[in-house]
């Protein structure tokens, strides 16, 4: 029996297995206390080397994130790029929140598909997430990525829609696209949820490029959806 604890502290330092462990975990790890574990590492006579150069810790590796997004250029890009790009922003900012992370699941009849699915950590603490699972009933989190040069319209939305259903607690999805969307995809997104309760929320490579910003300044980027989120609803009409 390894306590998680241990392993925490092993790859504390460490990004790449950090993530992978905490994207293994279905619960949240942010009141655990990390410990030396002396009798652990006795077992596997251990020798931390600090003279490792491949570590990378997380401000550096959001640095070099933020630089991306700020640079990237949708029309030298393909759209499996932009998954795989916005996929590990998100992964960097969100993985103590949620786990999975499931990639292009088909629609039964296979005319649709989605990028990427996530689920919410038991026990999440952090309140955007606690209030999408509270109030929307939602455990999933759909996630997909249009590297568009273009606004998306309500036909994105519409689609989108289709991927959502409360009986399988998978009323949420989130739409990242280069440049956000236009007024008829706006007015889209507040009629899904007024009408049927589903929440999309659509963010745009400024919103990843706050989000990031959040993080090294030292606040928390689900702080942000969920500032997001207020501006939706205060401004959802009858």
């Amino acid at each position: 029996m390894i306590d998680i604890s241990a392993l925490l502290y092993l790859v504390q330092d460490n990004e790449e297995l950090k993530y992978r462990l905490l994207s293994l975990v279905e619960f949240t790890t942010e009141d655990i206390e990390i410990k030396e574990p002396k009798e652990f590492l006795s077992l596997l006579d251990v020798v931390e080397d600090e003279t490792l150069d491949s570590l990378i810790d997380d401000n550096e590796r959001i640095k070099q994130l933020l630089q991306e997004v700020n640079d990237w250029e949708q029309d030298k890009k393909t759209s499996a790029e932009y998954e795989k790009f916005c996929t590990k922003v998100l992964k960097i900012l969100f993985l103590n929140d949620l786990t999975l992370w499931r990639k292009q699941q088909k629609s039964n009849d296979d005319l649709y598909r989605f990028d990427v699915i996530c689920k919410i950590k038991d026990d999440v603490t952090r309140a955007f997430w606690k209030f999408l699972e509270e109030y929307f009933r939602s455990k999933y989190v759909i996630f997909e990525f249009k590297n568009y040069k273009d606004v998306i319209t309500q036909k994105e939305i519409y689609t989108t829609e289709k991927y959502l259903y409360a009986k399988a607690l998978r009323c949420v999805a989130i739409i990242v696209s280069c440049n956000g969307s236009d007024e008829n995809a706006k007015k889209a997104i507040k009629g899904t949820l007024r009408e049927n309760g589903k929440l999309i929320l659509n963010l745009s490579n400024r919103d990843l490029s706050n989000m990031l910003e959040y993080e090294l300044n030292g606040n928390l980027a689900s702080e942000y959806l969920y500032n997001v989120l207020d501006e939706m609803l205060i401004e959802l009409e009858k």
